[in-house]
């Protein structure tokens, strides 16, 4: 598939971008490196986001306004290793089952916490999902999560965020409003969670990422003679 969409825009001239879901979670990243390596005189540029779910799409959404504002392709990378390297993602998982499920926690563990109504925090790290901490209720560890959020930013900086949820659209948006209150909110983004983050952590589940990236980008390096950006982004 990656290819029927790589072939014809190389053959129209144009450059391609695509930016895929970390290469650690799926095999998403290797097929679409397999198409690009089948166009040897094209120029495919496959990235590894090393992300999930709406951070994914922040990134992409970056990328096609630098693309739109005439950026080469070598910089909107340069862009996308910044923000990969600074995004801050973090999980909090309403019950302990799917993470069993996943051969995560042990079948002891999982009831244990359940009986003692422990939330997992999970952190997106290096590509994969990861423990972070076990807390007491919910309402704490939303304030674990906030907290560690808040500790990647300097107070007034601004951000681009993220709120995200599994079946629990309301409690998302009270999470939404508690980011949008605490921090520096250019570009704010509420999404339900695709089947990755879900299948690891099951209905319930709250996220929220940060990025210390002000929205829109500065576009005043583009030279004042660009011509009109022959690329095309795929995610």
């Amino acid at each position: 598939q990656f290819l029927d969409v790589f072939s014809p825009l190389a053959d129209a001239g144009h450059d391609v971008l695509c930016i895929v879901i970390s290469s650690k979670l799926s095999g998403t990243y290797q097929s679409a490196l397999d198409a690009r390596n089948r166009l040897p005189d094209a120029n495919v540029v496959v990235f590894d986001s090393y992300l999930v779910a709406a951070p994914l799409g922040l990134m992409v959404l970056t990328a096609a306004e630098m693309a739109a504002n005439g950026y080469a392709v070598e910089e909107i990378v340069a862009r996308l290793e910044q923000m990969r390297r600074d995004m801050k993602v973090y999980f909090v998982v309403d019950t302990l089952e799917y993470l069993q499920r996943g051969g995560r926690i042990g079948a002891a563990a999982a009831f244990l916490g359940t009986l003692l109504k422990v939330k997992p925090i999970l952190i997106l790290d290096d590509g994969v999902v990861k423990p972070l901490d076990k807390v007491r209720s919910k309402r704490k560890a939303l304030q674990r999560l906030l907290s560690e959020l808040e500790s990647q930013v300097s107070p007034g900086q601004p951000v681009q965020a993220i709120a995200m949820h599994a079946q629990v659209p309301d409690e998302a948006r009270e999470l939404e409003a508690e980011i949008r209150r605490r921090f520096n909110c250019q570009r704010a983004i509420f999404r339900e969670v695709g089947p990755v983050v879900g299948t690891h952590a099951g209905p319930g589940l709250l996220g929220a990422g940060i990025c210390p990236e002000a929205w829109p980008l500065d576009v005043t390096a583009v030279h004042d003679d660009r011509q009109e950006a022959r690329m095309t982004l795929t995610a």
